[in-house]
């Protein structure tokens, strides 16, 4: 009995032995592309100026079917992550992340700004204001100082009243 798999594969059961034979074709195999990752035109197209702006994040890239992620651990031990999956761009840090592309736009320009945002971030521009209620996380947000995490109305002081904040940077 034989059987054809895509025209490259022979698979013959011998019937002594109940053991199968697997031939190739004389001609040479190529590896189907379904076992090798291959990124969708946006993650392939987001992910040229992210590696033009920050070069240094090249070896912490895994490509997924369609889609590529970056995992690493920032100085001051917090997570951080890039990913595309569902045609956008989401940056992750600590308890935060944002996305940039849902809306549809152009993969170079959130790869840029992605860049941009993460660049910000690993400077000490940007730091992360994070609020717990007591051990509970209670929410988060990219601030440039600490005067600007703290609540400036009645209502935000209200709000915040029971919740302490922690900043988060790059480097502590």
């Amino acid at each position: 009995m034989c059987w054809t798999f895509c025209g490259i594969w022979h698979i013959e059961r011998l019937a002594t032995t109940k053991a199968y034979v697997f031939r190739t074709h004389k001609r040479s195999y190529k590896k189907p592309s379904l076992f090798t990752p291959m990124l969708s035109p946006y993650s392939a197209q987001s992910l040229k100026p992210l590696f033009e702006i920050l070069p240094d994040l090249r070896p912490f890239v895994t490509e997924q079917t369609d889609w590529f992620e970056i995992k690493m651990v920032s100085p001051s031990g917090w997570d951080f992550w890039v990913s595309s999956a569902g045609n956008e761009i989401t940056v992750g840090f600590a308890e935060y992340h944002t996305h940039f592309g849902w809306h549809e736009g152009d993969p170079t320009d959130d790869g840029t700004d992605a860049a941009e945002f993460i660049r910000s971030l690993r400077t000490g521009h940007l730091v992360l204001a994070v609020w717990y209620r007591g051990e509970e996380y209670a929410g988060s947000r990219p601030v440039e100082s600490l005067q600007e995490a703290q609540p400036k109305t009645w209502c935000q002081r209200w709000w915040r009243r029971k919740q302490r904040l922690q900043i988060k940077g790059w480097i502590e």
